[in-house]
């Protein structure tokens, strides 16, 4: 099973997006991101919903990495 972290990340290089472009269009630091992808934390439910409406990505990916 993947993390969060680990889907966030998947879903930024599958849009070819650096970590700074990626982490303005989702409003938050690039600092921010890195620590997500890297699993040192959580995305807030703000960054996720920010991310699931501007990628039209489902919350089971994004937490799962499965469509359920």
């Amino acid at each position: 099973m993947s993390n969060v972290g680990e889907n966030i990340k998947k879903l930024r290089k599958q849009i070819e997006l650096t970590q700074v472009e990626f982490s303005k269009q989702i409003g938050v630091s690039q600092g921010t991101l890195s620590d997500i992808e890297q699993g040192n934390c959580n995305p807030s439910i703000e960054t996720l919903v920010s991310i699931q409406e501007r990628y039209n990505v489902s919350f089971n990916w994004l937490l799962k990495g499965y469509k359920e």
